[in-house]
């Protein structure tokens, strides 16, 4: 039987300032995403911290979805 391994890691583009350095976030470890404008969104973490991601909403989707293996629920839609 072949075990899939994940990387939990995602390496994201984060604001810092007026400079974009990549970080090294866990996946599980993300709370919430907030889309922010068409290309980023801001991430809170269960620590408490947040973040300016220079990604996209559907990006960051993608990159969850590769992180976990698997499709996950739809983002919510505002209404």
């Amino acid at each position: 039987m072949r075990r899939s391994s994940r990387n939990p890691f995602l390496r994201l583009p984060i604001t810092l300032g007026n400079d974009v350095i990549h970080h090294l976030i866990h996946a599980d470890h993300i709370l919430q995403i907030t889309a922010e404008d068409e290309l980023s969104c801001s991430l809170e973490l269960v620590n408490g911290k947040e973040y300016q991601v220079e990604l996209d909403l559907k990006a960051m989707e993608h990159l969850l979805n590769q992180a976990y293996g698997h499709e996950l629920a739809q983002p919510a839609l505002d209404l």
